[in-house]
């Protein structure tokens, strides 16, 4: 007897295809809705519970913060992307009231890094002045011989002259069976197209006098080789454009349509590829090849500004200046969180009189130590809140949590200006543009990178419908310049 033939059942295809992006980390389901849990890679950067990331700010803290021009619902996302794109337009025609949007005549396109070559680096930070030695083995870089100083001219003035000195200090005894030395520059400086950095100024509260103009490689290969210390080749470049070649050769490019770079530490600044005829003020010729763009978006200056921003502004060597950094960065950050809880306690909003008083006289305190505070108020290092009730402290948290994410939208209103400028991100949901992000306050603050995460998820994906995404990057500077150290020809 012939048994009857039954045809085996299809399995159901899920509604949605498999996601191809390395970006999506171990523990998550490669099967995802892309607009709805395209950035869990950032969520799973947290050690805090999901459900505690969604806190709403209570009606007490939003009004004070409205009243103040600080909530977060104040920013006109749309109106502050659109003045964003337009300065960086301005700035590649050269025109008055742009970014710099400086070319840096470096690509990093279709990079391999060689395995087993040793890199010596040093790196001119915001706050530090770091030194390593760098070498990759099957793939995975190794940092070995890391030191890591304040950044000279932070406490007191240095010549540009002991600056160079205090950088070969560091990269002499790193030297040692190395042909190539990595420069990263972390502050606005003019590429030159034999790969130099002519410096335009040193900022952030950082003071090396006679710097303007200096060719920042040609003065550390000078003091090396005075050294006894030649025959080495050298790249030098902003901690922007590392980050991008940090990105670049750890993350395959078929996951993203396209690579910008951002630092968000105790400053701020971006950078993108762009073919070579959109830099307009360079006035070359189409032919296939890009160039990463050092943007300097830290200088941007149309931002709305609270009432803190000001205060904050107003303290500054250069008032009205950098006002992005200002809003945005770790330098200012705390600064501006203390500002507005000294400003409810004088408005007595706080219950408990001894919190009031702490809070009035509460001086200058570290971004890293308001972030604490928020993510958990028993943190006892913010000491103007030691015995506090638990009413205050709820609305201190929602008055610090409301300042990071204004911040964090304005900073996502930038990323998604360079996104749309890009051209890229429409075409294909499962290849965003990957922003390679470093920096102390995104990697390591939660209410700020939370922030950042949801804004990108919120505006620019639903909004602006430009699939892209910020990818957190930790040693951008250091690993980033030693690969491009490896694979430039200059």
């Amino acid at each position: 007897m012939k048994l009857p033939f039954f045809k085996k059942k299809k399995p159901e295809q899920s509604e949605v295809p498999m996601i191809r992006q390395q970006i999506i980390p171990k523990g998550v389901s490669p099967i995802v809705r892309p607009k709805e849990e395209i950035y869990k890679q950032a969520r799973m950067r947290t050690r805090v519970p999901e459900e505690y990331m969604k806190i709403e700010l209570s009606d007490k803290a939003l009004k004070f913060l409205r009243a103040h021009n600080a909530a977060p619902d104040q920013i006109d996302a749309f109106a502050l992307t659109d003045k964003f794109q337009e300065a960086m337009e301005k700035g590649l025609r050269g025109e008055k009231g742009g970014l710099a949007m400086l070319p840096t005549y470096f690509t990093a396109e279709g990079v391999h890094v060689p395995n087993d070559e040793p890199v010596a680096v040093i790196d001119a930070g915001g706050s530090h002045l770091r030194a390593a030695r760098v070498h990759w083995d099957t793939g995975m870089p190794t940092i070995e011989q890391e030191e890591v100083l304040p950044m000279p001219g932070m406490d007191e003035p240095v010549t540009w002259t002991k600056f160079v000195k205090q950088c070969a200090d560091l990269l002499e005894p790193r030297l040692e069976g190395v042909k190539r030395v990595g420069i990263c520059f972390c502050y606005p400086a003019e590429a030159t197209p034999e790969g130099d950095l002519k410096v335009l100024t040193i900022d952030k509260e950082v003071h090396v006098t006679g710097s303007k103009g200096k060719l920042v490689r040609a003065s550390i290969e000078k003091e090396l080789a005075k050294r006894g210390h030649e025959g080495l080749s050298f790249v030098c470049i902003n901690d922007t454009v590392a980050a991008i070649v940090r990105g670049k050769t750890s993350v395959p490019p078929r996951y993203g349509s396209d690579f910008a770079g951002m630092v968000l530490g105790t400053g701020v600044n971006t950078a993108m590829y762009l073919p070579v005829e959109r830099i307009e003020k360079l006035g070359m010729e189409a032919d296939g090849t890009r160039m990463i763009v050092n943007m300097e978006s830290g200088f941007f200056s149309d931002i709305p500004q609270s009432d803190f921003d000001k205060l904050v502004d107003a303290g500054t060597e250069k008032p009205g200046t950098s006002l992005f950094e200002k809003a945005v960065a770790g330098k200012y950050l705390g600064e501006n969180c203390r500002l507005a809880l000294k400003a409810a306690a004088q408005e007595g909003l706080f219950e408990d009189e001894e919190t009031t008083k702490r809070l009035k006289a509460l001086r200058k305190t570290d971004t890293a130590i308001i972030d604490k505070f928020a993510t958990n108020p028993d943190y006892r290092d913010l000491k103007a809140m030691k015995d506090a009730t638990d009413a205050d402290l709820e609305l201190a948290q929602h008055i610090i949590l409301g300042v990071f994410r204004r911040a964090g939208l304005i900073a996502v209103c930038c990323v998604a200006a360079l996104s749309r400028l890009s051209g890229f991100g429409r075409a294909d949901r499962y290849k965003p543009v990957i922003t390679c992000v470093d920096g102390s306050v995104y990697n390591h603050s939660f209410f700020m990178h939370e922030a950042i995460t949801d804004g990108m998820q919120d505006f620019t994906v639903q909004e602006l419908n430009i699939y892209s995404v910020c990818k957190g990057v930790e040693q951008a500077t250091i690993v980033g310049t030693a690969a491009a150290a490896l694979i430039s020809d200059k």
